[in-house]
């Protein structure tokens, strides 16, 4: 799926917190276990992904990508907008 290979960084809990700088070398986030964070804390996590210019998403999307089924899955969101 992804067309070459993958360098994976695997971080939970609380490790969120590297220098701007780091992150800035990950081409994807894909985020997963926001619920088990409170809005703030997830908010923050994509506001930092943004000022790196780092693309971020959730497991859940990134699952339905890979299945197929992304915009099926989005269709729900389009029609409400």
């Amino acid at each position: 799926m992804a067309g070459g290979d993958l360098s994976i960084t695997h971080i939970q809990g609380l490790d969120f917190r590297a220098p701007l700088e780091e992150l800035e070398a990950f081409s994807l986030v894909v985020h997963c276990g926001a619920c088990m964070l409170n809005r703030r804390n997830v908010l923050s996590r994509i506001e930092r992904c943004r000022e790196a210019g780092v693309p971020i998403t959730n497991y859940g999307m990134t699952i339905a990508w890979c299945l197929g089924i992304f915009d099926r899955a989005m269709k729900p969101l389009s029609d409400a907008l």
